[in-house]
């Protein structure tokens, strides 16, 4: 089985105490996982990679497919 690790999001604003820490496999599956609990646009994540080094980053929400996301708005 794959190792888990351990994703920390905090709000855009970089406040110490994170919003939510997430054990999971993959930066994808842990983004996704939280995505529709967080209403911000971007937070900040933090993670140790593979090969031991930490990083954090900005990402912007939602991740995804545009077009499956956001269905509703064309209505096809």
């Amino acid at each position: 089985m794959a190792n888990k690790r351990n994703f920390s999001f905090f709000k855009d604003n970089a406040e110490q105490t994170p919003i939510e820490v997430i054990e999971d496999r993959s930066f994808k599956r842990a983004v996704k996982s939280i995505q529709a609990k967080v209403k911000d646009k971007r937070v900040i994540i933090e993670y140790i990679t593979k090969r031991g080094k930490q990083l954090r980053e900005y990402v912007s929400l939602p991740i995804g497919r545009f077009k499956k996301i956001g269905k509703e708005m064309y209505n096809r």
